[in-house]
């Protein structure tokens, strides 16, 4: 019997049923014999990429004792889902198109003894012969895709490399059935390749995206603080209150560079609502090592600090040196 497409179901639902065709290598089949069978796939035209899946497929041998009768019973072959991951574009068949090759067999089942240990007719005199049906899932839920199948008894698993070695023997060459096509079903726990948008891109923790800004929380009362822009919470568990630093108004800005010349050993300061504290500032050793022991020991408010300290010191140098200049000035006047 010539095979055809049965009725693909309707589009988006993936499923699709096929037959009924007959069965390669004889109308009769002897019990315990082995038929094999199996599908191939293509998409029909233009397509994105996507693998196709398909799901709880079956072929069904219908057999009957004697010709003319009611079937006796069937026997129905599970066939592996064997995924095919389709590049854009291609339209060729997958995983095969050659009849006789192992990977166009997805499984095998025996022939029942139905007949009391007699051949069984398939597909003869109007027999049902082999019929497919399988649903079809795909993150590609848009573009047509269509599938065969075809049937065969043969001495040997077909769809076993070790007993038909690619590209496969004669005894397992069986025509396809004519193709049925359908859209697919959307592969269960994915997303759709169609209509699909990428989302804006989120921030790791710690980290801020190209165009926003981050803002800390912040907690408990605020506090003046005499340096712009710098709070003056202390670290969490440090005693005392936090700590005002008063500065000047300067008509220009200081920039901090390296100046010779004496430094004060202490910088007083006055916490908000205690005694004047001081920090002393013995600068023993090289420059360089002294600037590193300090700072690697100090929190972060101290940081604020002692930039501070610095600007107070930068002001007491630029003063030095204009009294210096006036004096000079002076001396000069006296002496003529």
């Amino acid at each position: 019997m010539a095979g055809h497409a049965g009725g693909a179901a309707a589009a988006g639902s993936g499923s699709v049923t096929l037959g009924p065709i007959g069965l390669a290598g004889g109308g009769q089949v002897s019990p315990g014999a082995r038929i094999s069978a199996g599908y191939d796939l293509a998409f029909t035209g233009a397509h994105a990429a996507a693998t196709v899946h398909v799901a709880g497929a079956t072929a069904t041998v219908s057999l009957r004792c004697k010709q003319n009768e009611a079937p006796a019973g069937q026997l129905v072959i599970p066939l592996a889902d064997r995924p095919s991951a389709i590049a854009a574009g291609d339209t060729g068949w997958h995983a095969t198109a050659v009849q006789r090759d192992p990977a166009g067999y997805q499984g095998s089942g025996s022939v029942p003894d139905l007949c009391g240990g007699t051949q069984a007719w398939v597909d003869t005199h109007g027999s049902p012969g082999v019929t497919f049906a399988a649903t079809l899932e795909s993150g590609d839920t848009h573009d047509a895709i269509q599938i065969r199948f075809h049937a065969v008894d043969a001495s040997a698993t077909c769809g076993d490399p070790t007993q038909n070695p690619s590209p496969g023997s004669s005894a397992c060459d069986a025509p396809w059935s004519a193709a049925g096509a359908t859209t697919a079903a959307l592969t269960p726990g994915s997303s759709a390749t169609t209509g699909t948008t990428t989302p804006p891109p989120t921030s790791a923790p710690g980290h801020t995206a190209p165009g926003t800004v981050a803002t800390a929380p912040h907690t408990g009362s605020a506090h003046s603080s005499g340096v712009a822009g710098v709070a003056s919470h202390p670290p969490a568990g440090a005693g005392g209150g936090p700590l005002q630093l008063s500065l000047p108004a300067v008509a220009t800005p200081i920039r901090p560079a390296f100046i010779s010349g004496e430094l004060p050993l202490s910088v007083v300061l006055a916490p908000t609502g205690g005694s004047h504290r001081s920090i002393a500032s013995p600068l023993q050793g090289p420059p360089g090592a002294v600037v590193r022991s300090l700072f690697s020991e100090l929190p972060l408010n101290w940081f604020v600090l002692i930039a501070g300290a610095d600007v107070l010191l930068l002001m007491a140098l630029v003063v030095r040196r204009r009294r210096a200049q006036h004096y000079g000035g002076l001396s000069d006047v006296h002496g003529e």
